[in-house]
């Protein structure tokens, strides 16, 4: 059996947090943590860490996905990304959405197109 995969959620809206960690928990096998900050997400890798895939949204109050991006890149360069967004003008994000370096998801998002979004990322 293959093992699960560890799933960073990391958004600072704690509602749609516990929103997407119980949909995930019901329909995946797929270890979850989840970072209300960049600050926390940065920190987590700091301890040890190390998520097969990070679901964030593009503004996270203290930072930007991107900015996450950047710093998880150059730490966990194998790391997959998925950006959840209604930010749809950012050149950079575009850019890599274009290279196949992260998935970019539009607010509104239903939860079967991040799943599905989430699933292929890591197959």
């Amino acid at each position: 059996m293959p093992q699960s995969k560890n799933l960073m959620i990391v958004e600072d809206s704690e509602e749609l947090v516990e929103v997407w960690k119980t949909l995930f928990r019901a329909t995946t096998d797929y270890r979850i943590r989840c970072c209300h900050s960049g600050n926390a997400a940065r920190e987590a890798i700091m301890e040890g860490y190390e998520p097969s895939l990070v679901v964030t949204d593009y503004y996270l109050g203290d930072s930007t996905g991107l900015e996450l991006y950047d710093y998880m890149s150059k730490k966990l360069p194998a790391t997959k990304f998925v950006m959840v967004t209604g930010n749809h003008e950012d050149e950079e994000m575009l850019r890599l959405q274009k290279d196949g370096q992260m998935s970019l998801l539009l607010k509104p998002v239903k939860f079967e197109v991040l799943r599905q979004a989430v699933s292929e990322a890591l197959n």
